[in-house]
């Protein structure tokens, strides 16, 4: 257990007590919006190395995560979590106007389009 005196780096903009310098110097990027991991094949940054790591499966395709009641497969588990709604059945969206029901948000707003002649509200 810590005991507070080995935190020696304190954030002067959230007052985040870190340890070591490098989570601290990390930490401060949060609110520099620093981008400082850059990926090689498109040059786009992120201020976390594992936002980087997460967005590199984009280049290479690759797919670790699997929906446990099908067989597809998903670079991100945001999308992943996504895709498990369609497993449930639920449309929490309804249109008051017309009684149709939607799994996200996106689509609701998008169908109500329908209603005011293309334009959203």
């Amino acid at each position: 257990m810590h005991s507070g005196e080995d935190l020696l780096f304190q954030c002067n903009q959230c007052d985040k007590n870190f340890s070591w310098k490098g989570d601290f110097e990390k930490h401060l990027t949060t609110h520099t919006g620093k981008k400082v991991h850059k990926c090689s094949q498109c040059n786009q940054s992120f201020n976390k190395k594992s936002n980087l790591t997460r967005h590199l499966t984009v280049h290479t395709r690759e797919k670790p995560l699997q929906c446990n009641q099908c067989e597809k497969t998903f670079s991100l588990n945001s999308v992943l979590e996504k895709h498990l709604k369609t497993h449930t059945g639920k449309k929490p969206f309804q249109c008051h106007q017309c009684d149709k029901s939607f799994s996200w948000k996106s689509e609701f707003v998008r169908h109500l389009t329908t209603h005011t002649g293309g334009k959203s509200t």
